[in-house]
Protein backbone atom coordinates (compact mmCIF):
# COMPACT_ATOMS: atom_id res chain seq x y z
CA UNK A 1 0.00 0.00 0.00
CA UNK A 2 2.95 2.32 0.65
CA UNK A 3 5.79 2.97 -1.73
CA UNK A 4 9.37 2.98 -0.49
CA UNK A 5 9.32 6.78 -0.16
CA UNK A 6 6.29 6.64 2.18
CA UNK A 7 3.66 7.72 -0.35
CA UNK A 8 0.43 5.82 -0.90
CA UNK A 9 0.36 3.93 -4.18
CA UNK A 10 -3.48 3.73 -4.28
CA UNK A 11 -6.39 5.80 -3.03
CA UNK A 12 -7.44 4.55 0.42
CA UNK A 13 -10.57 5.53 2.32
CA UNK A 14 -11.32 4.57 5.94
CA UNK A 15 -14.87 3.61 4.94
CA UNK A 16 -13.46 0.70 2.88
CA UNK A 17 -14.27 -1.94 5.42
CA UNK A 18 -14.43 -5.68 4.89
CA UNK A 19 -17.10 -7.21 7.09
CA UNK A 20 -17.71 -10.87 7.87
CA UNK A 21 -20.86 -12.28 9.41
CA UNK A 22 -19.91 -14.15 12.57
CA UNK A 23 -23.44 -14.82 13.76
CA UNK A 24 -27.03 -14.27 12.72
CA UNK A 25 -27.16 -10.54 12.00
CA UNK A 26 -23.78 -10.08 13.70
CA UNK A 27 -21.04 -8.62 11.49
CA UNK A 28 -17.49 -7.64 12.36
CA UNK A 29 -15.00 -5.47 10.48
CA UNK A 30 -11.90 -7.57 9.75
CA UNK A 31 -9.54 -5.07 8.16
CA UNK A 32 -7.67 -1.90 9.07
CA UNK A 33 -7.47 0.60 6.21
CA UNK A 34 -3.96 1.90 5.65
CA UNK A 35 -5.07 5.52 5.90
CA UNK A 36 -6.40 4.83 9.41
CA UNK A 37 -3.06 3.38 10.45
CA UNK A 38 -0.65 5.76 8.71
CA UNK A 39 -2.69 9.01 8.81
CA UNK A 40 -3.79 9.99 12.28
CA UNK A 41 -5.90 13.01 11.27
CA UNK A 42 -7.16 12.23 7.77
CA UNK A 43 -9.93 9.81 6.91
CA UNK A 44 -8.60 9.03 3.44
CA UNK A 45 -5.35 9.03 1.50
CA UNK A 46 -4.90 9.83 -2.16
CA UNK A 47 -2.41 7.99 -4.33
CA UNK A 48 0.90 9.85 -4.26
CA UNK A 49 0.22 11.62 -0.94
CA UNK A 50 2.70 11.08 1.87
CA UNK A 51 1.77 9.20 5.01
CA UNK A 52 1.74 11.34 8.17
CA UNK A 53 3.43 8.51 10.05
CA UNK A 54 6.31 8.25 7.57
CA UNK A 55 6.47 12.04 7.25
CA UNK A 56 7.07 12.38 11.01
CA UNK A 57 10.03 10.00 10.77
CA UNK A 58 11.39 11.84 7.72
CA UNK A 59 11.25 15.12 9.69
CA UNK A 60 12.97 13.47 12.67
CA UNK A 61 15.73 12.10 10.42
CA UNK A 62 16.29 15.48 8.77
CA UNK A 63 16.35 17.22 12.20
CA UNK A 64 18.90 14.68 13.45
CA UNK A 65 21.06 15.17 10.37
CA UNK A 66 20.87 18.96 10.77
CA UNK A 67 21.48 18.69 14.53
CA UNK A 68 18.39 20.89 15.06
CA UNK A 69 17.48 20.18 18.69
CA UNK A 70 14.58 22.62 18.78
CA UNK A 71 12.94 21.03 15.74
CA UNK A 72 13.59 17.57 17.20
CA UNK A 73 11.92 18.42 20.51
CA UNK A 74 8.92 19.92 18.68
CA UNK A 75 8.54 16.68 16.74
CA UNK A 76 8.22 14.59 19.90
CA UNK A 77 4.55 15.60 20.17
CA UNK A 78 3.93 14.44 16.60
CA UNK A 79 5.69 11.15 17.34
CA UNK A 80 3.54 10.68 20.46
CA UNK A 81 0.41 11.34 18.38
CA UNK A 82 1.52 8.76 15.80
CA UNK A 83 2.24 6.19 18.52
CA UNK A 84 -1.12 6.88 20.20
CA UNK A 85 -2.83 6.38 16.84
CA UNK A 86 -0.94 3.10 16.37
CA UNK A 87 -2.01 1.97 19.85
CA UNK A 88 -5.63 2.97 19.11
CA UNK A 89 -5.66 0.85 15.94
CA UNK A 90 -3.97 -2.03 17.75
CA UNK A 91 -6.47 -1.87 20.64
CA UNK A 92 -9.37 -1.92 18.18
CA UNK A 93 -7.91 -4.94 16.45
CA UNK A 94 -7.41 -6.70 19.79
CA UNK A 95 -11.00 -6.01 20.79
CA UNK A 96 -12.22 -7.48 17.51
CA UNK A 97 -10.02 -10.57 18.01
CA UNK A 98 -11.47 -11.08 21.51
CA UNK A 99 -14.97 -10.78 20.09
CA UNK A 100 -14.23 -13.36 17.39
CA UNK A 101 -12.69 -15.76 19.94
CA UNK A 102 -15.70 -15.39 22.26
CA UNK A 103 -18.08 -15.98 19.36
CA UNK A 104 -16.11 -19.06 18.28
CA UNK A 105 -16.28 -20.45 21.83
CA UNK A 106 -20.02 -19.77 22.00
CA UNK A 107 -20.58 -21.50 18.65
CA UNK A 108 -18.59 -24.56 19.81
CA UNK A 109 -20.71 -24.74 22.98
CA UNK A 110 -23.89 -24.38 20.91
CA UNK A 111 -22.76 -27.23 18.64
CA UNK A 112 -22.22 -29.52 21.64
CA UNK A 113 -25.54 -28.51 23.22
CA UNK A 114 -27.52 -28.97 20.00
CA UNK A 115 -25.86 -32.34 19.31
CA UNK A 116 -26.78 -33.49 22.82
CA UNK A 117 -30.35 -32.26 22.41
CA UNK A 118 -30.69 -33.98 19.04
CA UNK A 119 -29.28 -37.17 20.57
CA UNK A 120 -31.89 -37.10 23.32
CA UNK A 121 -34.67 -36.63 20.77
CA UNK A 122 -33.59 -39.04 18.06
CA UNK A 123 -31.40 -41.78 19.54
CA UNK A 124 -32.78 -45.25 20.28
CA UNK A 125 -32.98 -46.61 23.81
CA UNK A 126 -31.16 -49.93 23.27
CA UNK A 127 -32.77 -51.77 26.21
CA UNK A 128 -36.27 -50.75 25.12
CA UNK A 129 -35.56 -51.71 21.49
CA UNK A 130 -34.31 -55.19 22.52
CA UNK A 131 -37.40 -55.75 24.71
CA UNK A 132 -39.74 -54.73 21.87
CA UNK A 133 -37.89 -56.99 19.41
CA UNK A 134 -38.07 -59.93 21.82
CA UNK A 135 -41.82 -59.37 22.37
CA UNK A 136 -42.46 -59.22 18.63
CA UNK A 137 -40.39 -62.37 18.11
CA UNK A 138 -42.41 -64.19 20.81
CA UNK A 139 -45.68 -63.13 19.16
CA UNK A 140 -44.41 -64.32 15.77
CA UNK A 141 -43.30 -67.72 17.12
CA UNK A 142 -46.64 -68.16 18.96
CA UNK A 143 -48.65 -67.33 15.82
CA UNK A 144 -46.60 -69.85 13.79
CA UNK A 145 -47.19 -72.54 16.43
CA UNK A 146 -50.92 -71.81 16.51
CA UNK A 147 -51.17 -71.93 12.72
CA UNK A 148 -49.28 -75.23 12.66
CA UNK A 149 -51.69 -76.81 15.14
CA UNK A 150 -54.83 -75.55 13.43
CA UNK A 151 -53.78 -76.71 10.01
CA UNK A 152 -52.35 -80.12 10.70
CA UNK A 153 -51.96 -82.07 7.50
CA UNK A 154 -53.21 -85.59 7.51
CA UNK A 155 -52.29 -88.58 5.37
CA UNK A 156 -55.35 -87.96 3.23
CA UNK A 157 -54.22 -84.40 2.51
CA UNK A 158 -50.99 -85.82 1.12
CA UNK A 159 -52.83 -88.37 -1.03
CA UNK A 160 -55.05 -85.81 -2.72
Amino acid sequence: MLNEDGTFNINVDNSEQIKFEIGIGDEININVPGSDLFNKTKTSAAAGSKSEFVDTFDKIISALEANDKDKLSSLLGDLDDDLNNLLRVRAGLGARMNRVELTAGRLEDDFINFTSLMSKNEDVDIAEAIMNLQNEQNVYVASLATGARVIQPSLIDFLK
